[in-house]
């Protein structure tokens, strides 16, 4: 296959070298007559240290060198190197940090360990107190930095990309290209024409070099687009949407390659100011750190008496410190593992090791700061009550039960214990005690009991560790007790990740692993529920969970067939009581008498409530704590099962309290105000948020996890509503490093107090802020008309106003043009679909929401940017329904308008509100429905003549539609020149018949599967192979919500849609609810006319090989798999997928944009489904970059089943086979 110039080209970096300013460092000075202070950088990848002269400042030796995995080999090496420079002068103070700063902080065996954020703005302050923004990186990490005052103030760190980093650049040059860290910046400054990779992810950048070298770029241009690369991905990865103040310090190892300043003056529009010896800047900084903190020049002696610990042990300090040591003595130090324990202080069960150095012992580790003051020497802060602890153990330790069983109350009866909550409930034991735990149990239930008969046995009910049983757990064990079952809390596998079928999101992974872990220990039945939403304690717009754990119980059902679930459809909107589901599964799934699941459940919500009253007080005492005492204290906010729970969240409430910050858990705090968002735990975020607004010492903590798209939409609106306020937003995964989220509370905690400064005092050398002048956007209000931002309304159809479309598919972006002349209006042009508006969109988003999202603003930019003057610009946003996010849009759009402060811009999407548009939702169905149906159409045909097509067919359609919309300017002069259309169409030249190819469905998200933009050469590669693609209609997405509304309406009833439901509704057509089933009924049969219509026009082409889409089929068919109460894109992707061997195809491609949650859940349903039906499937998650090489490979793999199923067709042949999937983005 011949490869297309795929990859653009950037502007010489030479051209900026006048944007780029390097400032020499501090002249060495000689050794000083007195002490030294010793300054380290232990860092990941390389480690630096540094020796100060108190008295000056000034820097007298310093030493760089590579880590190599062994941090304290690594600080030895530099020990040697500085007393080969200055000779054995002593040291009186010493600072360490960096990413290994607390290992090589006990090793020299100083109190003054400091974070990398601290450390790298003192160093810059050094040079320039003026200084408000730094760009640090280094191997591994990257830091933003924004100072007021000389004092960070807000911060930014990579999270696991190293898209950002110095690793990035170093491994990508070396891996393909054989050029060496050294070689990099003079190649790149030479370069005449830099290539343009992608900004966004280094997963695939081998695979983008590759086919670089595969279109003839040379390897100056692609070592010059690696360079700009790694300063775009900092910008979009770490940045992010923060600010850029006035005068910009790049710093880090990766500063010694001057072209990496270049790319930044490119990329940032400012000057960007390297300091001298860059790399050395974290060393000099936490050297003076430790001067300013320590409070004097040179320490003397110190004596520390032993402290005993809570175990019982000494940390056996011998009085021996660092002060006034001479360079060699601490140089031949030795670090000695001499033991390790469990310590019990808490139900973490730690693992502690005892290190030995120069003769003091001391323990080291732990995920709080017990042990670290041992080691530093310092008396032990007293640490702030747990209030996450305390609010598992209302949760799960005192889960309320009833009185008696029910239908069985004798008084001072017993409730039945709950059992396995102590192993389960908190925080998992380590290996000792649990073997201790199991040793008791056996015990106490062979030699206490008396022997128990098989028929005595208790039958059991799993409940995993995980999702909303973080939230629920009384309500559900209560539930499960009063109906005479064992209730059993599982643990959580680690290995569980490894049965997922999709690349979940850390919660769900936990998910896996609870489920393996009741799976492994023979359990009944486990209960997981698909809950809809949440009780709602206040006016909000609505209270959905979110996608993935709505769908929970489905895509972990095809993991662990072997479970037995018990998955009933919860809705607690208007509160527990007015849910009977659960009681209605006890009658029918577990054979309980009506009256005692009644009472059961009604004992179950009297102890969910009961523990809710009591969280509520606990939130509502510790609020009242904090604000009374006025100390910084944490809000901590997130979701139940990532921010409260220990295996999700790093135990950072622990780490935290242990540092003697106060921390309040979000979901314990009533509510302040209306929820603004319709998911419940954003709007809980959003509660915390008002309340650190609203009292000055309170601060934000989100915790999230990476692919949480509903998370990015709801950070989003953090800054504005903060304003300059910092908060921290720590993602978390299987892979986060127990150090590294240790750094970033460090640094937060900084900033808290940096901040409180800044507030108390007025600011230095600022005359003050310069107040914008007031911004009004353009906006569309009922009546179809539209109010600029001088006031003056223009009706829609104004020849001024323009209305353009997201470009997801040409075809239906000209239909939708089409549809508005015909509605009267007047269509602007059609915005560029292309891999610039996509990286303009990431410059103006977090890169974490889903892709359609960037896509789209880059699109709106392109269409402000090209307006006319005069011109107002409308433009159609897509608005689906909760769960899916892109209900979100639409509010995101309009802060975007507002911070951007587009003019002359405005949103439409047709809804009740605005009585669709001025137009009536019959009008505009009557005229979008023919629109969308023939786009629709028009792309099965290309597809197909890709394959059968003559040569110039192809070229000729595309010819032949945008002549024949240009010329539709009516709905009537549309009908009538279809005849003509279609003809021309049927004489379009092929070499075979349609039907006789092999045919692949392509389902999944409608925004990706319709343009060969999203799977780029991909549609090529199966036409050359003689394999027809056929993406599923927008179409049946309209059907698939047309026949939802008549499911819904009959479920009402206790029916399903047909002729029983009809009829009710004939019965109860004056009624309300019959007359809504008629309504949706009449929608969805027009809906079905307009598809059968035009497919039946069109199919005189022969170039058709789909019928028409019966949606009521795979609705069904995807209900038996999940239900029809997630709503969103899942119902139709499954069915269509179920329903492709019957539809004549021979392997399914799911496709969605990169983080589409819908997607992600539809192929951990559908992949196994598939397997078992012997279909070939391939899943693909786009980023709207080139496909990558690994990913291709893959696709032959598919293309090869495909062919071998189409083979056997008809033969009865098609055993299993396995599925091919690219979970990486």
């Amino acid at each position: 296959m011949s490869v297309r110039g795929s990859l653009g080209h950037l502007p010489p970096l030479k051209g900026y070298a006048d944007r780029v300013e390097v400032i020499g460092g501090a002249a060495r000075q000689g050794r000083p007559e007195g002490p030294m202070v010793l300054g380290v950088d232990a860092g990941s990848t390389t480690t630096k240290a540094i020796l100060l002269d108190p008295a000056t400042r000034g820097v007298v030796a310093s030493h760089y060198t590579r880590t190599n995995g062994d941090p304290i080999a690594a600080v030895q090496e530099c020990l040697h190197s500085l007393a080969g420079q200055v000779g054995s002068g002593p040291i009186s103070l010493v600072g360490t940090t960096g990413s290994a700063r607390e290992l090589a902080g006990a090793y020299l065996g100083t109190e003054h360990v400091y974070n990398e954020i601290s450390a790298q703005a003192a160093g810059a302050n050094h040079f320039a107190p003026d200084v408000d923004t730094i760009f640090e990186i280094g191997g591994q990490d990257s830091k933003y930095i924004y100072l007021r005052n000389g004092l960070p103030i807000d911060y930014a760190m990579n999270n696991a990309c190293s898209a950002g980093t110095g690793s990035f650049l170093e491994e990508s040059a070396q891996s393909d290209l054989g050029v060496g860290v050294s070689a990099i910046a003079d190649l790149a400054l030479a370069a005449p024409a830099p290539v343009q990779f992608k900004a966004t992810c280094a997963a695939f950048i081998n695979s983008e070099i590759r086919l670089a070298q595969q279109e003839g770029h040379s390897r100056d241009n692609i070592v010059a687009g690696l360079v700009y690369a790694i300063a775009r991905n900092y910008l979009n990865r770490v940045k992010g949407t923060r600010g850029v103040g006035r005068k910009v310090f790049l710093q880090g190892g990766v500063a010694l390659n001057r072209a990496v300043g270049h790319a930044f003056a490119h990329s940032v529009g400012r000057q960007i100011i390297i300091p001298g010896n860059p790399e050395l800047l974290g060393a000099l900084g936490v050297a003076l750190l430790a001067l300013q903190r320590s409070g004097q020049v040179c320490s003397a002696h110190a004596v520390t008496r032993p402290t005993r610990l809570r175990d019982g042990t000494c940390g056996e300090l011998a009085g021996e410190t660092s002060a006034l040591r001479g360079l060699p003595a601490l140089a031949a130090r030795e670090m000695k593992l001499v033991g390790r324990f469990t310590c019990g202080a808490c139900k973490l069960a730690c693992s502690i090791e005892r290190f030995e150095v120069a003769g003091r012992r001391f323990p080291f580790g732990g995920r709080c700061s017990l042990y670290e003051n041992v080691w530093k020497r310092k008396s032990r802060t007293a640490p702030a009550p747990d209030l996450v602890e305390e609010r598992a153990k209302l949760l799960f330790g005192s889960a309320a039960q009833p009185s008696a069983k029910p239908g069985r109350d004798a008084p001072g009866s017993l409730a039945r214990p709950i059992t396995a909550i102590p192993q389960g409930a908190l925080p998992p034991v380590s290996p000792l005690q649990n073997a201790k735990l199991k040793v008791q149990g056996f015990l106490s239930s062979s030699l206490l009991r008396p022997p128990v008969s098989p028929r005595d046995v208790q039958p059991s009910i799993g409940l995993p560790r995980a999702l909303t049983t973080h939230s629920l757990f009384p309500l559900y064990s209560t539930f499960f007790s009063a109906l005479d079952f064992k209730v059993v809390l599982s643990n959580v596998d680690p290995r569980g990740e490894l049965k997922a079928y999709s690349g979940f999101c850390f919660p769900a992974q936990i998910a896996h692993g609870a489920l393996l872990d009741l799976s492994e220990r023979k359990v009944g039945r486990v209960f997981l529920p698909h809950i809809v939403r949440m009780p709602q304690e206040n006016a909000c717009r609505d209270s959905y969970l979110c996608p993935v754990t709505q769908a929970g119980p489905y895509f972990l059902a095809k993991a662990f067939p072997s479970l037995l679930f018990l998955s009933p459809v919860l809705d607690f909107t208007y509160g527990y009581e007015a849910c009977s589901a659960l009681v209605e599964m006890g009658v029918r799934e577990l054979g309980k008498p009506r009256e005692q699941a009644g009472l059961a459940w009604a004992a179950a919500v009297g102890a969910q409530k009961e523990v809710e009253r009591a969280l509520g007080e606990l939130g509502r005492k510790a609020l009242a704590e904090a604000v009374r005492v006025g100390k910084p204290a944490i809000l901590l906010a997130g979701r139940s099962y990532n921010a409260f729970t220990a295996e999700a969240s790093q135990s950072v409430a622990k780490k935290l309290s242990s540092m003697g910050v106060a921390v309040i858990p979000a979901d314990c705090l009533a509510p302040v105000g209306e929820g603004s968002t319709v998911w419940h735990a954003a709007n809980q975020i959003l509660n915390a948020v008002a309340l650190a607004k609203q009292h000055p010492n309170l601060f934000l903590l989100c915790i999230s996890n990476f692919s949480c798209t509903i998370d990015a939409f709801t950070h989003a609106m953090l800054a504005a509503k903060l304003g300059s306020k910092p908060y921290l937003i720590l993602e978390i995964d299987a892979h986060t490093a127990d150090a590294g989220v240790q750094t970033r509370l460090e640094a937060f905690l900084d900033i808290v107090t940096n901040y409180r400064e800044t507030q108390a005092r007025p600011l230095r050398g600022v005359s003050g802020a310069v107040a914008r002048a007031p911004f009004t956007a353009c906006r569309l209000v009922s009546g179809g008309q539209v109010i600029r931002s001088n006031g003056e309304q223009a009706p829609l159809k104004d020849p001024r106003v323009k209305i353009y479309f997201p470009n997801f598919s040409p075809q239906h972006a000209q239909a939708f043009a089409m549809a508005a002349r015909w509605l009267g209006l007047h269509p602007g042009g059609l915005a560029p679909l292309d891999r610039g508006q996509l990286e303009r969109g990431l410059q103006h988003t977090s890169g974490r929401e889903c892709l359609p999202l960037s896509i789209c603003i880059g699109q709106l930019l392109h269409i402000s940017q090209h307006r006319q003057p005069g011109e107002l610009a409308g433009f159609y946003m897509i608005r689906g329904g909760a769960p899916c996010v892109s209900e979100s849009y639409m509010g995101y759009f309009e802060r975007f308008i507002d911070e951007q402060r587009l003019e002359e811009v405005f949103l439409l999407h047709p809804d009740a509100d605005n009585n669709y548009l001025g137009f009536g939702a019959g009008a505009l169905a009557q005229y979008l429905s023919p629109a969308i149906a023939v786009a629709d159409i028009l792309v099965e045909i290309e597809q197909v003549l890709r394959v059968v097509g003559a040569p110039g067919a192809l070229g000729r359609l595309e010819g032949e539609w945008p002549r024949f919309a240009a010329a539709a300017g009516t709905l009537a002069l549309f009908h009538a020149g279809l005849p003509e259309f279609i003809a021309r169409l049927a004489a379009l030249p092929r070499t075979r018949g349609a039907l006789a190819c092999a045919r692949v469905v392509v389902t999944g998200d409608f925004f990706t599967r319709f343009s060969s933009f999203f799977m780029e050469g991909v549609a090529e590669r199966y036409a050359e192979q003689g394999i027809i693609l056929k993406p599923v209609d927008l179409g049946d997405l309209l059907l698939y919500g047309a026949y939802n509304g008549v499911a819904q309406a009959a479920s009402s009833w206790g029916l399903k849609p047909g002729g029983l439901a009809l009829a009710r509704a004939c019965l109860r057509m004056l009624q309300p609810d019959g007359k809504d089933y008629l309504r949706q009924w009449a929608s969805y049969q027009a809906e079905r006319w307009y598809d059968q219509h035009y497919r039946d026009l069109f199919r005189q082409t022969g170039l058709l090989v789909a019928g028409p889409n019966e949606v009521a089929s795979l609705f069904e068919k995807a209900a038996q798999h999940v239900s029809p109460a997630l709503y969103g894109e899942t119902i139709p992707t499954v069915g269509k997928g179920l329903e492709a061997e019957r539809e004549g195809y021979d392997g399914i491609i799911i496709i969605g944009p990169f983080n589409c949650l819908p997607y992600r859940i539809s192929e951990a349903i559908l992949k196994p489904l598939s397997l078992q039906r012997g279909m070939p499937v391939l899943a693909y998650e786009s980023d709207g970059y080139p496909v990558s090489p690994s990913f291709l490979r893959q696709v032959d793999v598919h293309i090869q089943q495909v062919l071998e199923r189409a083979a056997k067709r008809g033969s009865g042949g098609g055993e299993g086979i396995e599925p091919v999937t690219n979970r990486g983005v």
